[in-house]
């Protein structure tokens, strides 16, 4: 389970007050984890999309990392975004 803590943001944007008056709007907020270790980045990740994400090796479990994502992002950008980290080599696996 997951034990660390992590802090929800809204997204920094521009508000229409026109459009405040639609019957929809979507305004997902960021999730930011600061100085979180990246098994725990994964863990939620994991549970958001619903997908297994894995480090390539046991090591970089424990780097921590202060990272920022989306959850309406697609899952292959915030792995891609992930390993542009140096050292750091995560992919998405089938559960």
């Amino acid at each position: 389970h997951f034990y660390g803590s992590f802090q929800l943001q809204k997204s920094s944007g521009a508000h229409d007050e026109s459009a405040l008056e639609q019957d929809v709007i979507v305004h997902p907020k960021d999730v930011v984890f600061e100085n979180a270790e990246l098994q725990e980045i994964l863990y939620i990740l994991s549970l958001n999309y619903d997908v297994n994400i894995v480090c390539s090796s046991e090591e970089q479990k424990n780097v921590r990392l202060h990272f920022r994502y989306n959850p309406s992002e697609d899952v292959n950008l915030v792995v891609e975004r992930l390993n542009m980290f140096d050292k750091i080599n995560v992919s998405i696996t089938k559960k």
